[in-house]
């Protein structure tokens, strides 16, 4: 019997084209402990099937069978490191390691930028961001002159690259105080004095005056959240009327096979430790940037999948006009994958990512 803590975080274990293996997964993968070497091959058992993952859905052919095959490989594994788990059950791998554990930082995405941050991860922002609002007809001029917040900042990526578009100034606010630490850092790498600002702040309770900023603009944060719908109003509440809420990622659902995976690893190495879990990534070589990219989804607390209906009836709700989701991307997007009908597109990837473009259409008054 599967806990319910893994099936409210992986609903596809109870029904979907890989329920079954996936319970039987989860079940040998946690069978074998607690200890620093079963967390490490765990940690393994998930690269493996994210890459194999990637594998399967860049193909044309149907990903199900593959991807249970792939399931059923480490299952079979697994069986057999339980002998290895026992001999090594005596091997201390952290040092002092039960206190470690106790004395985490649990501000995971802020750790995890902080540890693994290389010249690429500021430069393909621009290029990303561009794209994906011009192949949705957006114009780049949105941003010029204009006074912007970037809601869930983390150590200022976007908000740079905000700031590069045109804006006369850019506030990033974000929850971590290791992320703002990092952004500072890099303003004054960058030796940027002037129209760029960066504090400590959680978006479901930002510190501005209603009706303070041109332009309100979020990427990859709200469904991380305790509440999405309140970090809608907050981001709502501080755009001056007539001015532009960006939403330039939430988690969607359906999310086709690739976020069955996804909840699938997310059971695996929950409640893990993650100083061994990073580690375990690093042991292998695996570049920084491939680290963030799989580990981000993987160890937040709260990851949240949004319907259209979810996210245009709470912009509705709001007094929110000129509504547009965005159905195209970079060629790395899935929702660009489902535009153009890719084979097996909807089954792999389902709506695609959720990106929205809005206008304040009401006028708050100041608090």
């Amino acid at each position: 019997m599967i806990n319910k803590i893994y099936t409210d975080m992986a609903p596809c274990l109870l029904a979907g084209p890989i329920s079954e293996v996936g319970r039987e997964l989860l079940q040998e993968l946690k069978s074998l402990g607690t200890s620093p070497m079963a967390t490490v091959l765990r940690t393994w058992a998930v690269i493996y099937l994210y890459n194999d993952m990637e594998s399967v859905l860049a193909g044309d052919e149907d990903p199900v069978p593959k991807m249970v095959s792939s399931c059923s490989k480490i299952v079979n594994l697994s069986r057999n490191m339980k002998v290895l788990i026992e001999s090594l059950d005596h091997i201390s791998f952290l040092d002092n390691e039960n206190k470690q554990q106790d004395n985490i930082d649990y501000d995971h995405f802020g750790n995890l930028f902080s540890n693994n941050v290389v010249q690429s991860f500021w430069e393909q922002p621009y290029k990303q961001l561009s794209q994906r609002l011009l192949l949705n007809d957006v114009s780049l001029d949105i941003f010029k002159d204009a006074t912007i917040i970037d809601i869930g900042c983390g150590s200022g990526r976007n908000a740079f690259v905000l700031k590069e578009l045109g804006a006369k100034k850019v506030i990033g606010v974000d929850i971590s105080k290791t992320g703002i630490a990092l952004a500072k850092a890099r303003q004054k790498e960058l030796s940027i004095s002037e129209g760029l600002e960066f504090f400590e702040a959680s978006a479901m309770d930002l510190p501005f005056d209603d009706n303070s900023f041109d332009l309100a603009f979020s990427m990859g944060v709200f469904h991380h959240t305790p509440s999405w719908q309140q970090c809608f109003s907050e981001m709502y509440r501080v755009i001056k009327p007539q001015g532009t809420g960006l939403l330039m990622y939430l988690n969607e659902k359906p999310g086709g096979l690739f976020y069955d995976v996804i909840e699938l690893l997310r059971c695996i190495v929950h409640s893990d430790n993650q100083i061994v879990i990073q580690k375990s990534f690093e042991i292998l070589g695996i570049n920084p940037t491939t680290i963030i990219k799989h580990l981000d989804p993987l160890l937040c607390d709260v990851n949240t999948r949004l319907t259209i209906r979810d996210i245009e009836s709470q912009l509705d709700l709001m007094g929110a006009s000129n509504v547009r989701r965005f159905t195209r991307g970079t060629g790395a997007d899935r929702v660009e994958k489902v535009y153009h009908g890719k084979p097996f597109a909807k089954e792999k990837f389902g709506i695609g990512e959720q990106r929205y473009i809005f206008t304040k259409n009401k006028l708050l008054p100041n608090r």
